[in-house]
């Protein structure tokens, strides 16, 4: 699967590498107008705003009890109306707002009932918050702490009032399943290593995948409401929810169902991240005719050796830089018309080769010569390297 086919141009975006702004891994990744907010959650747990052309403007940090501080951030956003950044913290349920400038605003606790939110995804980026459309949207893998109202998804509106909390149609049927009858056997965090429910943006469409679900959802965050928009005929069987809830999995549930992972969005196209077996597939869908086509790579299923639980280990499919014939990509960060990955400038150095790279045969020739000018000056330490696709 070629770039070229979802994307118009492409950017090499070398950020800057200074003592305070390097970051041995990155957790999260949003693009706005103005630049990119860059965070992770270890070696310091630093939030770092870097401009258009990757410079540092301004460095913070975060943890912490106080209440200018979040403990465990998981999932952040950017409010455009007010130019806030707006970092979630997991345990508390609290959203706490700073300035470009790194001056704290304010904290508002988003959902105060029952036990925290402990959903976390990271296939691509922390999806347990992210800002949308001035909305705040919560995510988290049933059951739920609240059993008389059962969600997913919560959506809140830039003043904090609860707009709606949703839930897969299908999934709420089983909402009063046990999820083991063995309490102990239970993880807390059982969506460690699940991503259900999934969502794409782009150009204005916010689309919601379930696990278990053949039906592509289109989100109205204004309404609080899901509406059938595709349906996808997978022949897979339905994936028993209280199964999906349980620590012992075994190789036969990781074997028989197809599980969703991420879900990208594109002109022509939806693609679909999912996993089956030891495999990770990733799924092209023609939003026009219904035709469905994937590519894949091979994995190996394993038992994590501290919680004890059956996972795959496996690396998402990527496309092919036809554009500028960098790394094969796959973002980590998606906005309405921009797919972000971030690639170490390692692997940029161990991949490409300059003098390779200069016959290569491309469709933007201009951002070919911006990348081999990039590796000319790079060194292994260096900061990441962000390749931000611009979306037919």
């Amino acid at each position: 699967m070629l770039l070229s086919d979802v994307a118009e141009d492409i950017e090499i975006v070398p950020l800057e590498t200074t003592e305070n702004s390097l970051f041995a891994n990155v957790r999260n990744i949003m693009s706005f107008g103005e630049g990119f907010i860059v965070y992770n959650r270890q070696h310091g747990d630093k939030c770092v705003y870097f401009d258009r052309n990757g410079k540092v403007k301004h460095i913070f940090h975060y943890k912490g009890q106080g209440p200018e501080e979040v403990i465990y951030p998981c999932g952040a956003g950017y409010d455009e109306r007010t130019k806030s950044l707006e970092i979630f913290g997991l345990f508390t349920n609290t959203l706490a707002s700073y300035g470009l400038d790194g001056t704290f605003r304010k904290t508002v606790r988003v959902y105060k009932e029952y036990s925290p939110i402990y959903a976390e995804a990271d296939i691509r980026e922390e999806r347990t918050y992210r800002n949308v459309d001035g909305y705040h949207v919560m995510r988290r893998m049933l059951p739920s702490g609240d059993p008389d109202n059962p969600w997913q998804i919560l959506i809140r509106d830039s003043a904090n009032r609860r707009i709606a909390v949703i839930a897969d149609p299908i999934a709420l049927k089983y909402k009063d399943m046990s999820v083991s009858e063995e309490p102990d056997k239970i993880i807390m965090t059982t969506s460690w290593n699940e991503r259900s429910p999934v969502m794409t943006l782009y150009k204005g469409s916010r689309s919601i995948l379930f696990d278990g679900n053949d039906t592509i959802y289109r989100l109205s965050l204004s309404q609080g409401r899901l509406y059938r928009r595709y349906l996808m005929k997978t022949g897979s069987d339905r994936v028993p929810i209280g199964q999906m809830h349980k620590a012992d999995l075994s190789d036969n549930y990781l074997n028989k169902y197809i599980h969703p992972k991420d879900m990208l969005e594109s002109k022509e196209y939806v693609f679909i991240v999912c996993e089956n077996g030891a495999n990770s597939y990733l799924v092209r869908f023609s939003k026009e005719t219904g035709e469905m086509g994937s590519i894949f790579t091979e994995g190996k299923n394993e038992r994590s050796a501290v919680m004890g639980v059956m996972r795959r280990r496996v690396k998402t499919p990527e496309f092919i830089d036809d554009l500028a014939g960098g790394c094969s990509f796959f973002p980590d960060h998606t906005n309405d018309n921009e797919w972000i990955g971030v690639i170490s400038a390692e692997r940029l150095l161990n991949e490409l080769d300059i003098n390779e790279l200069e016959k290569r045969e491309v469709k933007l020739p201009h951002r070919k010569q911006q990348l081999i000018e990039v590796l000319k000056n790079l060194k292994e330490d260096d900061n990441y390297i962000l390749m931000v696709v611009k979306l037919k």
